[in-house]
């Protein structure tokens, strides 16, 4: 069976109708998340629980409550998105230099997910070499600080080319780590 999921701090869109009901005489209500109507949708909030129940009534012409249908939702948080340069992610363990060179930030992006969550990078740090030391860059957002720039331009090839310490904030407006990045410029 398919696993109905409601996503903490998401709007939640869901689709509910019943057939042979009047729309204006259906009741939807929910235990476990706030629920209500916006255009042709309903939009569920999950609470803090695990599951979720929103079950559907309707009165019919008789002036009877029918009780039409009552869900079980798994209320999960957000799936975390993954860090993105120049379209790369973890899958990919090379890049070009020149790709790198004209790729200005970091990125948090679900990826795969049908989930349309935005979410914007609250700062990272970029590990660099300098004399044979190791050194950390950092950045207060997603964008590239000119020094990154620079350092990238010098990177000789073979080198990696590395990002630390991600983080990124979802539609709850916290930020959360969500790892970081490396790849071998050729």
């Amino acid at each position: 069976a398919d696993l109905a999921v409601l996503y903490k701090g998401w709007d939640n869109k869901l689709k509910i109708s019943a057939s042979g009901y009047d729309p204006e005489s259906i009741k939807i209500s929910c235990s476990g998340c706030d629920i209500s109507k916006k255009g042709d949708f309903y939009i569920a909030k999950a609470g803090n629980g695990k599951i979720a129940t929103i079950s559907v009534s309707a009165t019919g012409d008789d002036g009877q409550t029918v009780k039409l249908a009552a869900e079980e939702f798994r209320i999960f948080a957000l799936p975390l998105p993954k860090p993105y340069f120049a379209n790369q992610t973890f899958d990919k363990p090379t890049m070009k230099k020149a790709t790198a060179m004209s790729a200005s930030q970091v990125l948090a992006k679900l990826g795969d997910s049908p989930l349309d969550v935005q979410y914007t990078v609250t700062g990272f740090k970029m590990i660099v070499s300098k004399g044979g030391k190791i050194a950390e860059l950092t950045a207060k957002n997603g964008q590239l600080t000119s020094d990154m720039k620079t350092a990238i331009q010098k990177m000789p090839n073979g080198t990696s080319l590395t990002f630390v310490g991600v983080s990124a904030a979802g539609p709850s407006g916290k930020s959360a780590p969500i790892g970081g990045l490396s790849f071998k410029l050729m």
